[in-house]
């Protein structure tokens, strides 16, 4: 008799079985059932199918044909059950969950082969079904094998279905005739049925690409429905009466309360098995201190910053203080550095205790920043990587065993001597096609047995520590089935970045822009974003440190205040600093800590943020719902001059789970506090306002409006008539404007002028305010410049600017006219008591001040001279030349080592590398390559100019011009390219033309 006892050490979820019984219900027929759901064999022919799923009262009922397993040998033969037969009856186990207060119901059948097989097959396969009291169930597959044998690819579930099948790919479940939810419970799972499905977030940001070898690119058809991985190698170390098995992944399958959509559906059921979301605050070194920084007495001199300025006054505790890459000797593996600590990190662990904090560290598991040819020479073993993972540094393969075995005691070490509560898992390649390292060569195959290694690895960290946080970065993916081993997953996107294709002045605002415009991309379709919460990223926190003034040196505390707000409005579970407390003022740590300390106490509801509006690459007005019950908090930014609106779900899109036709009242509680006189009802949407510039947050509770008439509000911009005269000539074009100015106590009053259509280089204008000259302050981005004028000091009188605009730069020229806006900003005093500080509130600064924004203008700029005809050029003049230099405008091109290797050739000679941007990086910037006299010598009248990226830099170009010096020391010009050539096709800053094999196309720059 089969001993079900045999198969706990297989079933880590089983608790205790009790005894076996025979399955007896029907012999044809066997129903798995609880009171909510239920799932239908039958017997046929000595295999048992599931024909149908359906809610326990027999509706959202699904049809199948079901394969119920499929297994793709080495040699690309596959077998099914069709090759198999069951083994008497299905038999009925009874697993009691401890504590839990219910027995959960296992139900196994056993089928052995019924002819022969090839002798890479299974001998013997077992499969669980498995149910609890929950609208869910699961099941999983045991398969006999001899050591050393390995399968390519394992269905768990494969059946045929007239359902309409959505969402799907790696790590993400499927969605059947939007009532049920069905996946295998692991990152590195694969889900698909026959209607299309975007895989956009399988290939954004830093993605982790896997070459699925047979199964590339092919999707099933025909009502297919299939859910499979790639077990490879027997990796399982455990016999059964001296035989070796794969154990499957298991497949769930599950519905929602009736009424809830698909996405509430699968979220509640996630809640049940993912790591618990908290609120964890914590500090990284990474952007204040680095290298002989890292010592035990400038990190406690920063952390005592924090403590004196934010954690003490505001009641916060510090998590986690987490010293980043720099701690660890690099020959070694992830040994704490003796010249940094030479008693190693005890005693740092032991200050941050006496100070009510812990220690938390940065590890590449894998060794990305270590010096691997010690490891090798150590006997480690190097991962061979795939094409797109060859373009990184080299690293170590984690699954293979020596070094694996290495790493678990390593941690242990570490965990045990820090008492660490904190581990940031960057680099996670995944991805080895070496033999000879635990797992098949093949690049699907190496994946998942890294996959597992890691998740593993996750698993015994939280067994050594149960209550460390655990955040994985760099090259995850969004699977929700993640968060089963770790809190937080990476954005996939740069550490930090500036957004500027809309027109904004200050760098906080760029970055802002950054992060938003790649969530959007990311969470806007409600169709089809990832089922991990915008909370559950790891977004890079709140930047402004030594080696990254994120702000500028001009940043204001209203930039500031908006920036943190926004921050922590995205709900961030992981609350991150990266700041160097010598550089924030008494003004900002003030709002740092209220803020921090209100997104701490609501951390409960912005857990549930989601992500809504449109895009700010466009200007419109994006922002985060976050619903607990009957109370919401609404974080709207509106990244335009011009006051907008949105109009804002109320709904299950947005989480919102309460009856229909409820009353709700709001009120704004940044940038101030104010009663809204407005009613708001349940699952009928609503329109919010949004100054212009400005973050705004509200907050809704249950009942009617508090107050029945408008807020107090500065009165309406008055008098405001634009005196304005223009005069225009060949070289050029002159404005003059006249604006009135309030006679208030101004916050701010500030000019914009916003010149659209300008040319990428540096636009030659001049200005003067009442007869003087002055420097505004300016910003540029994708076809636009921004010049702000303080008009503080102008109260009650008026502002006399004078623009005019000479010809532009006589070798490259630019043509084309431009449109010139013109706008008022300003932060406009009303008559309002200051609310009560009794209960923890954001910052309001500005409480007695509204922002109102007028366009007081709008023209068009004439241009300048045109841009000149390509020169007439010999070939007998080209070889006379005394100079020649390309022109480029590049944007986004890294300067960092690991992204420089951009080859330039022209008419097939290297020019070296193409150029970086200096200071932003996010910015059109104009660059020049010289050409030695070697290099001269290619030219011809008809030119041909390729850039290649041997890096995973993403970046674009355009304007490609080449200018020779002739003889007589004139210049000559070919034709101006004005194609923009991006060097990846999902980056969110991509237009143009896309590179193809890493190459731009070929750019023809011609004489005349």
């Amino acid at each position: 008799m089969f001993d079900p006892m045999r198969f706990v050490c297989f079933f880590s979820h089983f608790i205790f079985i009790l005894p076996l019984n025979v399955f007896a219900e029907d012999a044809e027929t066997l129903t798995i059932e609880n009171q909510l759901i239920r799932r239908i064999l039958r017997n046929d022919n000595g295999i048992w199918r599931t024909v149908e799923f359906s809610r326990a009262d027999g509706s959202d009922r699904i049809a199948v044909q079901s394969d119920e397993l499929a297994i793709r040998l080495m040699d690309g033969k596959t077998v099914t059950l069709e090759d198999y037969q069951a083994e008497g009856k299905p038999e009925e186990l009874l697993r009691k969950e401890a504590g839990a207060g219910h027995a959960e119901k296992v139900y196994q059948i056993r089928y052995r082969h019924r002819k022969e097989l090839p002798a890479a097959a299974p001998t013997e396969i077992v499969i669980f079904y498995r149910i609890g009291n929950q609208p869910w169930m699961w099941k999983e597959a045991l398969l006999f094998m001899k050591e050393g044998q390995a399968i390519d690819r394992l269905d768990v579930e494969r059946f045929k279905s007239s359902a309409r099948g959505e969402r799907g790919g790696r790590g993400r479940p499927i969605f059947l005739n939007r009532a049920w939810f069905m996946g295998l419970e692991y990152p590195g799972g694969h889900t698909a049925h026959g209607s299309p499905f975007d895989a956009l977030t399988e290939r954004i940001g830093n993605f982790s690409y896997v070459n699925l070898g047979p199964d590339e690119g092919k999707k099933p058809t025909g009502g297919w429905v299939t859910m499979w991985h790639y077990p490879g190698l027997v990796r399982v170390r455990e016999t059964i009466s001296g035989k070796w098995v794969i154990n499957s992944k298991s497949a769930v399958a599950g519905v929602g309360s009736k009424g809830d959509s698909m996405e509430l559906a699968f979220l509640d059921y996630l809640e049940t098995i993912r790591v618990p979301r908290r609120s964890f605050l914590h500090y990284n070194s990474w952007y204040d201190l680095r290298g002989g920084g890292l010592r035990i007495d400038s990190l406690m001199k920063t952390f005592k910053g924090f403590k004196e300025n934010l954690l003490d006054p505001y009641k916060l505790k510090m998590h986690a203080f987490v010293p980043d890459d720099g701690w660890q000797n690099r020959n070694s593996i992830s040994e704490p550095n003796r010249s940094l600590y030479p008693d190693g990190l005890s005693p740092l662990a032991r200050q941050l205790e006496s100070l009510d904090s812990r220690l938390g560290l940065w590890w590449a598991i894998n060794g990305y920043s270590s010096n691997i040819g010690w490891g090798i020479r150590n006997g480690y073993k190097q991962a061979k990587t795939n094409r797109h993972f060859s373009r990184f540094r080299p690293h170590y393969c984690l699954a293979e065993p020596k070094y694996y075995a290495e790493v678990r005691k390593r941690t242990e070490q570490l965990i045990r001597s820090g008492n660490l509560s904190y581990y940031k898992h960057d680099f996670n390649n995944m991805n080895c096609l070496a033999e000879g390292h635990g797992h098949l060569p093949t690049d699907r195959h190496g994946h998942e047995a890294l996959l597992d290694t890691e998740l593993d690895f996750l698993d015994y960290q939280r067994k050594l520590q149960p209550d460390i946080f655990l955040n994985c970065t760099n090259w995850i993916w969004f699977s929700p089935w993640w968060l089963k081993h770790a809190e937080t997953l990476w954005m996939l996107a740069g550490d930090h970045g500036y957004s500027r294709n809309w027109p904004q002045l200050s760098p906080r605002e760029w970055a802002m822009s950054y992060r938003d415009q790649h969530l959007y991309r990311i969470f806007s379709n409600p169709q089809n974003r990832p089922l991990v919460s915008v909370s559950d990223l790891m977004t890079h926190g709140i930047i402004q440190g030594r080696f990254q003034r994120l702000g500028g040196n001009q940043e204001t505390l209203r930039e500031w205040s908006d920036y943190v707000m926004l921050y922590y409005g995205r709900g961030v579970q992981l609350k991150e600093l990266y700041i160097t407390p010598d550089l924030i003022d008494k003004a900002r740590w003030d709002v740092l800590g209220r803020a921090t300390r209100w997104a701490v106490d609501y951390s409960e509801i912005l857990a549930n943020a989601t992500l809504i509006g449109g895009d700010p690459n466009q200007g419109q007005i994006l922002g985060y719902v976050s619903w607990l019950a009957d109370r919401c908090i609404i974080v709207l930014r509106n990244p335009d001059i011009a006051e907008q609106r949105i109009r804002v779900p109320f709904n299950q899109t947005v989480r919102y789970r309460g009856e229909r036709g409820r009353r709700f009242h709001g009120r704004v509680i940044y940038p101030y506090v104010q009663e809204l006189p407005l009613e708001f009802t349940s699952y009928l949407p609503f329109d919010l306002t949004v100054p212009g510039a400005s973050v705004h947050v509200y907050e809704l509770d249950a009942g009617p409006p508090v107050v029945k008439s408008g807020p107090p509000n500065s009165e309406e911009w008055k008098g405001i008539t634009v005196e304005r005269s223009a005069a225009g000539s060949e070289k050029g074009m002159k404005i003059d404007i006249q604006v009135p100015v309030p006679d208030e106590a101004l916050a701010r009053c500030d000019l914009y002028l916003i010149i659209r259509g300008a040319s990428k280089t540096n636009n030659p204008f001049r200005f003067t305010l009442n007869g003087d000259s002055i420097k505004p302050r300016s910003a540029s981005g994708s076809g636009w410049k921004l010049l702000s004028f303080d008009l503080t000091a102008h109260r009650g009188g008026s502002a006399d600017l004078s623009i005019s605009r000479t010809t532009t730069d006589e070798l490259f020229r630019s043509s084309g006219s431009e449109q010139i806006d013109c706008w008022l900003i300003a932060d406009r005093p009303v008559d309002v008591s200051i609310p009560s500080m009794d209960r923890n509130m954001p910052p309001m600064n500005w409480h007695q001040h509204r922002r109102q924004t007028i366009q007081v203008m709008s023209s068009k700029l004439a241009a300048a001279a045109p841009a000149p005809e390509p020169s007439a050029v010999s070939e007998q003049q080209l070889k006379k030349i005394k100079a020649a230099r390309i022109r480029l405008m590049i944007f986004g091109s890294n300067s960092q080592a690991q992204f420089r290797d951009k080859p330039v050739t022209l008419n097939g000679v290297p020019l070296g590398k193409l150029p970086s941007n200096k200071g932003v990086l996010d910015a059109w910037q104009q660059v020049f390559i010289d050409l030695t006299p070697e290099q001269m010598n290619s030219l011809r009248r008809t030119n041909e100019l390729i850039i290649a990226n041997r890096t995973d830099d993403m970046f674009k170009m355009t304007g490609a011009c080449l200018a020779v010096q002739l003889e007589d020391g004139t210049w000559a010009l070919t034709t101006l390219d004005t194609t923009v050539y991006s060097s990846a096709p999902n980056w969110a800053h991509s237009e143009g033309e896309t590179f193809k094999n890493n190459r731009s196309g070929k750019i023809e720059l011609k004489f005349k």
